[in-house]
């Protein structure tokens, strides 16, 4: 083989190996995965909402209370809209293990998500935060009173 054939043999398979062996750009990793799940109206069979005087910024009452079964589409959706809206980015929350231990949290609304596979989530809310497990997250806890005001 001559010199100039040799040259276009290794180039063209320097090119190959690169073209085949170069790892694809990253797409669709615009956001990352979310700590929390929440499921899709058509999954849910149920959610409990229950809470206190504190939830509807009153003085403590214990007369004072909401049970709520949300069980149709259009009771359940809003809630689990405004669910969505938190940003259950991992990197936003805070854990409260340590905090939960030695500390008593306010606690003014729990909510319970009964999916039609029978799996169970819980939340719980603060004035201004919610918590799933052990972490907790900023939420806009008067967005979520007025849908359970249009709900009630």
């Amino acid at each position: 083989m001559n010199g100039n054939r040799i040259t276009v043999v290794v180039v063209f398979g320097m090119v190959a190996f690169l073209v085949v062996g170069w790892p694809p750009p990253v797409r669709g990793q615009d956001k990352p995965d979310p700590a929390v799940v929440i499921p899709d109206v058509k999954d849910v069979a149920e959610i409990r909402f229950t809470a206190n005087a504190g939830f509807l910024e009153r003085p403590r009452d214990p007369r004072v209370q909401i049970d709520l079964k949300l069980r149709t589409a259009g009771q359940i959706k809003p809630v689990l809209d405004w669910l969505r809206g938190i940003g259950w980015e991992k990197s936003k929350a805070e854990d409260i293990t340590q905090l939960k231990m030695v500390a008593l949290l306010i606690i003014v609304a729990e909510i319970h998500i009964t999916k039609k596979d029978r799996t169970t989530q819980h939340f719980q809310v603060q004035p201004d935060r919610i918590i799933e497990g052990n972490s907790r997250w900023s939420a806009d806890v008067k967005k979520l009173r007025a849908v359970i005001q249009r709900l009630r």
